[in-house]
């Protein structure tokens, strides 16, 4: 179980470095969660997998979609 934490934890400091402040205004509405406990989470401090997991999801959607206009712009 401890190694599924780490795993999460390491992917959500990853995801870190590409989230703004008006990214975790809106997963702390969509998920129901405290600025603080997002906060916490994306620096590492994983308590519930269940909890990571769905901050996960959420970030990585932000963060593709973010890679992908990226993309985009440098193509055009």
């Amino acid at each position: 179980m401890t190694d599924l934490k780490n795993q999460c934890s390491r992917k959500l400091i990853e995801l870190s470095k590409s989230i703004e402040s008006s990214d975790k205004s809106k997963a702390e509405k969509k998920l129901d969660l405290s600025r603080p406990t997002v906060d916490k989470y994306l620096s590492g401090d994983v308590f519930k997998i269940s909890t990571a997991t769905k901050l996960i999801k959420f970030f990585n959607g932000i963060v593709n979609k973010r890679t992908k206009e990226l993309q985009n712009a440098e193509a055009a």
